[in-house]
C-alpha cells in the first residue's frame, strides 16, 4: 500500500498494457548492454530493488536511482540474466491511490541457474501523455528466483509415482527410509512447528533428504500444550501451508487444538520425515568434512546424525526472560510464567495478577476473568493495541478470500525491502488508529498506555524489532474498558508478602496468584544451548532489524556454513520456507555459492 501524500500529475488516461510493456521493454534494453545509467533513468527519485536469490544469491535490496541501477547492472551481469518477458498469466492492473496511482505488472526471467519472477510499480512521473513509457518510472521493483534448472519440485505432473516396483510394500520402505540406518538425512530440521514442517515440505519436493526432530511426543504438540482459550488471530486464507491449503469450509480463526491436529495431519500428507520424542543433545560443526554431527535421544536411544545443513525452527524466541520476585518465598498464593499457564486452575474467586502487557498476557487476562478471576493486569511500558477489525485486516490488507493466487500475492510482499516496509506501515498504522480511535480513547480512560510503535511502525515493526510488544483485540481490550480487568502500571512489583504484591509507589494489593508474562531472551540462547557458546557467538543475534536492513540471521546464510534459521508467521513461514530451501538446495545441487555474489554494501 502507498503512502499518504501527493506526489506528481495524476494521470487522466492509463493503459496500464502498453506502459508495463513499454517499460520491461526497455528495461530488458538496458539490462542486456549492462548499463547501470541507463538503467537508473528507468527508478523513481524514491524507487527501490529488492533481490531475492534471483541475481545475487542473497536477500539484497538498493533505494535511489543511481543505487538500484549500479546494483541491477552488476547482478544482472554476475547472473547472467535473460529473456525478460511480461508474465501474462498473473494481474496487470492500474491501483489509483492517493499518490495518482500505479501500474503493476509480473513478469519472468532466466539466469544460468535459475527460473525467475519478478513485479514492479510504475509511477507516473512529469506532465506529458500518461502514456508516455519516458514517464513511468518504477517505484518497487523486486526479482525472485523461483525454481533451480534441471531439478524442478516433485510436484503435478512431475509427482512421484509412488513406486519402484509393482506390488512393493510401501509402508516397510517408508519406515526402512524414516529410519536412517543406511543412509544419512541431507539436511536435519530441529522443530515440527509450522515453520519447520514448511521448510521440509519444500525441500522435500527439491529432492532434498530432510530429516525433522520434534522433541514433544506428536507433532502439533507445541500447539495442544498451550493454554486453551488460544486462537490465531488472523484469518484462515493467510495461513496456507505449502502445497496444501485448509480446506475451504475451515474456521476463519483457527484453535490450537485443531492447529495442532493440522501440522500433524500435514506432516503424514507431505511424506514428511519426522522423529518425534526426539531430543537434540547437542551438534558440533566438522569444518573439515563440512558435515554436522548430531547427537539425538530418541526412544531411549542415543544416535548420532551426520547431516550437511542444520534448520532451527523452534520459533524466533529464545529463553524466557525470567525475574526474582523479592519475598516469593513468603507468598502463599502461586507464581507461574505465562508459557506454563494451560488454562486447567480453578481461578473463580481469586485475585490475580498478571504481569506483561503482549498478546500472551491479555489472553490469559481474559481467559482468568471469563473464568471468574479477580484480574488485575501490571502494564510495565506502553503498548501497540489493534483492532481484529478492522485493525489487523489493515495491516494484511493485500491478502483476502478470493483476491488472486497466493504464491503471486507471497511475491509482491518479498517487493518492500525492510526500510520501506516501516515508511509504509507509518501510514498504514495512521489509519488503523483512525478508525480504532474509539477503542484507543476508552483503553486510556482505563489507565491503559498505547502508543502507536518506534516511529510510528505499529503492530508489524513492533514484531520484526522485537518479536512481540502488541496485542490484537480478541476481547481483552473492552474488558478493560468495561473494568472487568483492571490495569496497574507506573510502578514495578518490589516485593511478595504472605497474601499481597507491594509495589515500588507503595501501592499494595491481594493477590492468591501472579502470571508472569514478560517476554523472551534472544534466539541466540537456543543456539548456545544446543551447539555451545562458540557457536552461539559466531552466529550471533537472531531476530531483529540487522543493519543490512534484513532480518538478523533469517532464511539466509548465517555467519556459520550450514547453520539456517526459519521462523515467524505462518504467512511469511509459508513464502519464506521456499527463499530457504531454494538455497539449500543450489548448494546441494552446486548451483549456489556458499558467500555472497554481490558482498557490497546495500542501499
Amino acid at each position: 500500500m502507498a503512502p499518504e501524500r501527493e506526489s506528481g500529475a495524476r494521470p487522466e488516461v492509463v493503459d496500464p498494457r502498453t506502459i508495463a510493456h513499454d517499460w520491461l521493454a526497455e528495461f530488458a534494453s538496458v539490462a542486456a548492454a549492462g548499463d547501470a545509467v541507463a538503467l537508473a533513468t528507468l527508478v523513481l527519485e524514491d524507487g527501490w530493488w529488492r533481490d531475492v536469490l534471483a541475481l545475487t544469491w542473497d536477500l539484497d535490496w538498493a533505494h535511489r536511482p543511481e543505487s538500484v541501477g549500479r546494483r541491477l547492472a552488476e547482478g544482472l551481469a554476475v547472473a547472467s540474466a535473460r529473456g525478460f518477458e511480461i508474465d501474462e498469466t498473473a494481474n496487470l492492473q492500474f491501483v489509483a491511490d492517493p499518490r495518482g496511482g500505479y501500474v503493476e505488472a509480473f513478469f519472468r526471467f532466466e539466469t544460468e541457474a535459475g527460473l525467475c519472477r519478478g513485479h514492479f510499480r510504475l509511477r507516473h512521473e512529469g506532465s506529458e501523455s500518461a502514456d508516455s513509457p519516458r514517464e513511468w518510472r518504477a517505484w518497487t521493483i523486486v526479482t525472485v528466483l523461483q525454481a533451480l534448472k534441471g531439478h524442478p519440485e516433485a510436484i503435478g505432473p512431475r509427482r512421484p509415482r509412488g513406486f519402484d516396483q509393482p506390488g512393493e510394500d510401501w509402508a516397510a520402505k517408508r519406515r526402512a527410509h524414516l529410519d536412517y540406518r543406511d543412509h544419512e538425512p541431507q539436511v536435519v530440521v530441529v522443530g515440527a512447528g509450522h515453520a519447520g514442517l514448511a521448510v521440509a515440505a519444500r525441500l522435500g519436493r527439491l529432492g532434498v533428504d530432510t530429516l525433522v526432530l520434534e522433541s514433544l511426543p506428536r507433532v502439533g504438540d507445541n500447539w495442544r500444550n498451550r493454554y486453551k482459550s488460544l486462537y490465531l488471530h488472523n484469518e484462515v486464507w493467510m495461513n496456507d501451508f505449502p502445497y496444501l491449503p485448509f480446506p475451504k469450509s475451515w474456521p476463519l480463526y483457527t484453535g490450537k487444538d485443531k492447529l495442532g491436529d493440522w501440522l500433524e495431519f500435514y506432516a503424514s500428507a507431505m511424506d514428511l520425515n519426522v522423529w518425534t520424542a526426539a531430543r537434540l543433545e547437542h551438534g558440533a560443526f566438522d569444518d573439515r568434512e563440512l558435515r554436522w554431527h548430531l547427537r539425538v535421544r530418541r526412544d531411549g536411544e542415543q544416535r548420532v546424525v551426520s547431516p550437511r545443513h542444520v534448520v532451527l525452527a523452534t520459533g524466533i524466541s529464545g529463553d524466557p526472560v525470567r525475574i526474582d520476585i523479592p519475598g516469593a518465598e513468603r507468598f502463599d498464593g502461586k507464581v507461574l510464567y505465562a508459557q506454563d499457564y494451560t488454562g486447567d486452575l480453578s481461578v473463580e474467586g481469586k485475585r490475580i495478577l498478571v504481569v506483561g502487557t503482549g498478546s500472551s498476557a491479555h489472553d490469559i487476562a481474559r481467559d482468568c476473568a471469563l473464568a471468574g478471576g479477580d484480574v488485575t493486569i501490571l502494564q510495565r511500558k506502553a503498548t501497540v493495541v489493534i483492532s481484529l477489525s478492522p485493525g489487523a485486516a489493515m495491516v494484511y490488507s493485500r491478502y483476502g478470500e478470493g483476491v488472486g493466487p497466493l504464491e503471486d500475492i507471497d511475491l509482491t510482499g518479498l517487493a518492500a525491502p525492510m526500510p520501506l516496509v516501516a515508511q509504509l506501515q507509518g501510514d498504514v498504522t495512521r489509519r488503523i488508529a483512525e478508525a480504532d480511535a474509539e477503542l484507543l480513547a476508552g483503553l486510556n480512560r482505563a489507565g491503559f498506555r498505547t502508543h502507536l510503535g518506534e516511529d510510528g511502525g505499529g503492530m508489524l515493526m513492533a514484531f520484526y524489532r522485537h518479536g512481540g510488544g502488541y496485542y490484537i483485540d480478541v476481547g481483552a481490550s473492552q474488558m478493560i474498558i468495561d473494568g472487568e480487568i483492571k490495569i496497574k502500571n507506573g510502578a514495578e512489583i518490589a516485593r511478595l508478602e504472605k497474601d499481597h504484591v507491594v509495589f515500588t509507589d507503595g501501592d499494595t494489593l491481594g493477590v492468591d496468584l501472579v502470571v508472569l508474562a514478560v517476554g523472551f531472551g534472544n534466539m541466540q540462547d537456543k543456539v548456545r544451548h544446543l551447539f555451545g557458546d562458540g557457536m552461539a557467538e559466531r552466529v550471533g543475534p537472531i531476530w531483529g532489524i540487522g543493519e543490512d536492513g534484513e532480518m538478523r540471521n533469517m532464511w539466509r546464510r548465517t555467519p556459520q556454513p550450514g547453520f539456517w534459521v526459519t521462523g515467524s508467521s505462518f504467512t511469511q513461514s509459508r513464502s519464506m520456507s521456499h527463499v530457504l530451501a531454494m538455497q539449500i538446495a543450489g548448494q546441494e545441487f552446486g548451483l549456489a555459492p556458499r558467500t555472497p555474489v554481490l558482498p557490497a554494501p546495500r542501499g
